[in-house]
């Protein structure tokens, strides 16, 4: 077969009687043989065999869990050729949509191809996955694990033992972290019963070199889970504080969590020396997973926004309140919307931190928090910042926007997809300055992407 182009989730596609085959670790063009092992309605999954013609482009992947483990999808494609796909991938949703745009600029690379991630989250299991004839594990320690999920199987878990994500001490404190849990007989969640209290490592890292980790219970932790925690702080070289956290659902591993801190005299992540500004950032609250380009990201909205000095902005789903006091200096106000509290706590402090006056953080949810009566109170914006989850914005925000008419836009997207959609409905009112996309997970298929929109005249 040969591959004829790539999906948005990473994965090379051709055709089989009619109907797509998706197929990982290939590149368009390549003429492979395969094997479909998935058929559905609408489309079949297959995997490679073997490589017939290989791309120019193709590399040797650097990790050794390489199409085992589901966090590297592109390792095996060289770096450049990356940055080149995640353009089409961008250029290809915007124009299925039907997206009336002059041009896409080229990708702002990342600095760092590996180790560039912030944040990292690993899980435990008790059962951990098997690799190609290892034959029978019958030491029931040998079986536990910490590490990502298998490429496209949830729940099932790689034990790690390198990682090119995020750079050390990250791996080795979650190896030391599997043996401690195990020295102390504290139990590595199940995924097929439900039995275990250990569920999930998240390993934080700042520009100041500290390591703050969090640790999930999938349920409330007892006498030998709390043991645990004080080893982890006390005997882990590095560990400045160490959280903790109760999943509601263990099994699915998200929501919103009471976040506990066991111990640390440091209780933030700190991130410094951003163009002058520092920023504080709590465990539960989001800041950009590459450190080292989002700097560039700020510094991009901040001079594609042109706020002027009588210009009131409105950052939606504001975070950490970063983009916001990053244009505060130049605005009359800025006026933040964040659903998590943690966050909304953080941008406060940041906002004091960083000697910016002129920022009002409201927590809540956007959808419901952005009505007539708000902005009424807050003043008519004159530029919005909206950079908002995964998922994209609803109907009910964008028809407030349009409501409104600010003077510009400048929407932050990390699924083309989502974007495309909302630019539909935004258009109507708006055309299309600039897209700039930025590459803020380098192995990836993901981009991210800033859309600067100007209100008709």
């Amino acid at each position: 077969m040969e591959i004829m182009g790539i999906h948005p989730s990473g994965k090379g596609w051709t055709l089989f009687q009619g109907r797509k085959v998706f197929i990982p670790n290939t590149i368009t063009g390549e003429i492979i043989s395969g094997e479909i092992v998935y058929g559905g309605s609408e489309f079949l999954s297959g995997i490679l065999i073997e490589i017939e013609k290989q791309h120019p482009y193709r590399r040797e992947p650097v990790c050794k869990h390489f199409k085992l483990c589901g966090g590297c999808l592109w390792q095996h494609i060289q770096y450049p050729y990356q940055l080149q796909l995640k353009s089409q991938i961008l250029d290809e949703a915007l124009n299925y949509k039907g997206i009336p745009f002059k041009e896409i600029k080229p990708i702002i690379p990342s600095e760092n191809e590996f180790f560039y991630r912030n944040q990292l989250t690993f899980s435990f299991s008790s059962q951990r996955w098997f690799y190609d004839e290892e034959g029978k594990i019958d030491d029931t320690k040998d079986r536990r694990a910490v590490g990502f999920n298998v490429a496209q199987l949830s729940n099932r878990i790689v034990d790690i033992t390198e990682c090119y994500l995020q750079p050390e001490p990250s791996v080795s404190i979650a190896r030391q972290t599997k043996k401690m849990a195990q020295d102390l007989n504290v139990s590595f969640f199940n995924f097929k019963d439900g039995s275990g209290i250990l569920r999930s490592l998240e390993i934080l890292q700042d520009s100041t070199q500290n390591v703050i980790v969090m640790i999930g219970f999938a349920s409330q932790p007892d006498e030998a889970a709390f043991r645990f925690l004080e080893h982890l702080f006390t005997d882990m070289p590095g560990v400045k504080s160490v959280f903790w956290k109760v999943y509601s659902n263990p099994f699915k591993a998200f929501g919103e969590m009471e976040v506990h801190c066991f111990d640390g005299k440091d209780r933030l992540l700190r991130i410094n020396n951003i163009d002058g500004f520092s920023f504080r950032v709590s465990p539960q609250s989001f800041f950009q997973t590459n450190r080292f380009i989002a700097p560039k990201l700020f510094r991009y909205v901040m001079q594609k926004a042109e706020v002027k000095a009588d210009d009131t902005v409105y950052d939606l789903y504001c975070g950490t309140g970063i983009l916001g006091i990053f244009l505060a200096k130049q605005a009359k106000k800025v006026i933040g919307i964040e659903f998590s509290p943690a966050a909304v706590e953080d941008a406060k402090e940041n906002a004091i931190l960083n000697g910016v006056h002129n920022c009002t953080f409201v927590q809540g949810d956007v959808l419901s928090t952005l009505t007539l009566d708000f902005i009424k109170k807050y003043g008519h914006p004159n530029v919005v910042i909206l950079d908002p989850p995964r998922s994209g914005t609803l109907i009910e925000i964008k028809k407030i926007l349009l409501s409104e008419s600010p003077e510009k836009i400048i929407y932050v997207s990390c699924n083309p997809q989502a974007l495309a959609r909302d630019l539909q409905m935004l258009i109507s009112k708006y055309e299309i300055e600039e897209i700039q996309p930025i590459d803020m997970f380098p192995q990836t298929p993901h981009i991210e992407s800033v859309v600067v929109l100007n209100l008709k005249k």
